[in-house]
């Protein structure tokens, strides 16, 4: 009975995340191919350019301060009180601010007096606001995701995401304002949400148990020792990611960055909103379990990671085999020749979905230093690859290279593995045959595309038809996954 009561909890909640992450992306359905007929190839070069620019200086400013969250939370819930915890990470997220906005300001006098395009020194200054409040925000809904709350997250996200839209198409199509509208809808957005919750927080008198006097030179330390190695893990990954963008712009067209840069980024959003779903899900039990059991965790992550699999492969899978479907959907038509790289980094996302369950684990162990050597040698050799083959094969080179080092990366981390899934033969026996169906299915897609005229009508009856046998074959092992939550 109590194993039916936590698969129902498991489920509920997975419902709950994947109705958040669901509705978000069908607005994104809606408005990618819109937006990507609406402005050009270069304005998604430039603005590609800069998401990436500010996503560095927002990893160096603040993507470890979540993560502090997530590691201490449980610990100063219980012994030394959240107050104090959240006082600390708010002077931090002050301090990383100021720093953001000096770096901002230097960006923009550099764009001012080298006389590049004013859209870049716009674009920079609303990068800069659109961040702030996205960061301050994700803290808030840290919170809420590791208290379990995840119908009050979901309906936060909702909202905030269309809201966002419906501001978003008032200023590109009604008042005809150029590409900063994608980010200044998002920015205005998600500053009345801030204004909100914090009216909320007052009511409640919960921002009266903060004050600086609870700032301390000592909890500082631990919290910038471990997330330090946390920012450089994170600048790491994004590097890995994004960093072939530069490369791409000094060999190819901007018109190629904007391609690629938009083809990825759908593409990896795709694939990680469903790894977002599932660690939401289990998030809240799998930090309780690495702060208080962890020497016995990996029974609990083992079977976290076998569910992981035996569900993200053939979701993985059949998206890479309608890359092609996918894309005439969701873009423009000057984007369509990327499809080419869709499997890639498909891949890529997926396996890094897995990464995280080793990179979790390491973290409790106070083994980050570890993590970030990985990390490091990855990047390098991601790096020395793009140098030798993106200025002959071009940005279609930049998604193999990332697949490849993400391959580099986890044969590192299974290397490592003391919770290894391989020791689990049923488990391990179960994978495989995914593994062989997916790929039965693939060369089963390439042979009737050969003989026939293949069309989208093919394309969703054949999706279902592949959806239809997985199911039937394995839908007693779905149907026996027990998860705690």
């Amino acid at each position: 009975m109590e194993k039916v009561k936590k698969n129902k909890l498991f489920f509920h909640d997975l419902s709950w995340y994947m109705v958040g992450a669901m509705i978000p992306m069908l607005l994104n359905l809606i408005k990618t191919p819109i937006l990507t007929r609406h402005y050009t190839t270069d304005d998604f070069g430039y603005l590609g350019l800069m998401m990436t620019t500010f996503g560095y200086l927002s990893t160096i400013s603040f993507s470890w301060l979540p993560s502090c969250i997530w590691r201490y939370y449980n610990e100063f819930s219980k012994r030394i009180g959240l107050n104090i915890l959240f006082s600390n990470i708010l002077f931090l997220f002050v301090v990383s601010s100021v720093l953001l906005l000096v770096l901002s300001l230097i960006l923009g006098l550099v764009f001012h007096y080298q006389e590049m395009d004013y859209l870049l020194i716009k674009l920079t200054f609303i990068a800069f606001l659109h961040f702030i409040t996205k960061e301050l925000l994700a803290l808030y809904l840290v919170i809420i995701r590791i208290k379990g709350f995840a119908k009050m997250y979901n309906f936060l996200l909702i909202f905030q995401v269309a809201l966002a839209f419906v501001l978003l198409m008032l200023f590109a199509f009604v008042l005809h304002m150029d590409i900063t509208s994608i980010l200044l809808s998002s920015f205005l957005i998600d500053l009345a949400l801030i204004v909100f919750i914090g009216i909320k927080l007052v009511d409640k008198e919960k921002l009266k148990t903060l004050s600086l006097r609870f700032v301390s030179r000592r909890i500082i330390k631990i919290l910038f020792g471990y997330g330090s190695l946390t920012l450089i893990a994170a600048l790491f990954i994004m590097l890995i990611v994004s960093s072939d963008r530069y490369i791409i712009a000094m060999y190819d067209t901007i018109s190629n960055v904007g391609i690629y840069t938009k083809v990825y980024d759908i593409s990896q959003l795709s694939i990680m909103a469903i790894v977002f779903v599932f660690f939401s899900t289990i998030n809240p039990r799998m930090i309780k379990e690495l702060t208080y059991n962890f020497k016995n965790s990996d029974q609990l992550l083992v079977k976290y990671l076998y569910t992981f699999f035996l569900l993200g492969i053939p979701m993985t899978t059949l998206a890479s085999i309608y890359s092609r479907e996918i894309i005439q959907i969701l873009l423009g038509e000057d984007f369509w020749a990327g499809y080419v790289i869709m499997p890639s980094v498909f891949f890529s996302a997926f396996i890094y979905g897995a990464v995280k369950f080793y990179e979790n684990k390491l973290k409790f162990a106070n083994k980050t230093a570890w993590i970030v050597r990985i990390l490091g040698i990855s990047f390098v050799l991601n790096l020395i690859m793009n140098f030798l083959l993106v200025p002959t094969y071009g940005y279609v080179a930049a998604a193999h290279t990332t697949l490849l080092t993400y391959i580099f990366m986890i044969s590192c981390f299974l290397w490592n593995d003391s919770m290894s899934i391989f020791k689990n033969k049923a488990y391990l026996n179960d994978l495989i045959k995914v593994c062989l169906l997916m790929v039965a299915f693939w060369i089963i897609d390439l042979t009737i595309r050969e003989r026939i005229d293949f069309g989208f009508f093919h394309a969703v009856v054949e999706a279902l038809v592949f959806v239809g046998i997985y199911i039937l074959l394995f839908y007693k092992k779905i149907k026996k996954i027990h998860l705690p939550v």
